[in-house]
């Protein structure tokens, strides 16, 4: 994710699309680009973060729907030659049993 516009606007990094920074999750860029209250942020330093959607964030109220899992794989010659497709397709099945349990199998793609 990189932020834009002095910190006001947030853009997306698969999508490109630009979002506005609610008033009570803005800070401030450092001269890097940087926000200054990163090290304060672990969703924005390690990696991932989950937040939970309320009614109020879903479009027209209506909950959001069960998630698909989609696992990216590359499949390089150089990751096939460290071992990371290897591992991958060895720890796959591991992944699978312990996704949550309202996961059904179709929602499960590999890429």
């Amino acid at each position: 994710m990189e932020f834009i516009d002095g910190g006001r606007k947030f853009r997306c990094p698969f999508c490109h699309t630009s979002s506005q920074v609610e008033e009570m999750y803005f800070a401030h860029l450092d001269h890097t680009g940087r926000r200054t209250d990163i090290q304060h942020r672990q969703e924005l330093y390690l990696g991932s973060y989950e937040f939970v959607a309320t009614k109020l964030y879903c479009k027209n109220s209506v909950p959001p729907k069960q998630p698909a899992f989609i696992f990216f794989l590359d499949v390089s010659y150089n990751a096939i030659r460290s071992g990371l497709v290897d591992i991958f397709c060895k720890q796959l099945p591991y992944l699978l049993k312990n996704l949550p349990k309202f996961v059904s199998f179709e929602k499960i793609g590999v890429l």
